[in-house]
């Protein structure tokens, strides 16, 4: 199973690279493996690496992580992450 989702996190169009602001052992849990290698950076954050052809499925996976982050390196998913943000907040704007 491990090796499956090692394999559908990565080898897809755009690259991603993510810095999630917590500790890893607080981050891990609500990051799934298809989304790429988590690894530590440091005692209060990771970086997130992986692929994806998706862009507004993985900015959606993005925002269901409970720590900020910050798209450090994939334009496209950058793009993504932002209009998915403005989405929200027009959605939230009406009423």
């Amino acid at each position: 199973m491990r090796e499956v989702e090692d394999h559908l996190a990565d080898g897809w169009t755009y690259r991603v690279e993510i810095r999630i602001a917590g500790p890893f052992k607080d981050v891990a849990p609500c990051v799934p493996r298809t989304l790429g290698r988590l690894e530590a950076s440091g005692d209060d954050s990771c970086t997130l690496r992986g692929s994806t052809d998706e862009l507004t499925w993985y900015a959606a996976q993005l925002a269901a992580i409970p720590a900020p982050f910050t798209v450090v390196a994939g334009d496209e998913v950058r793009a993504a992450v932002r209009a998915l943000g403005q989405r929200l907040v027009n959605a939230g704007a009406h009423g």
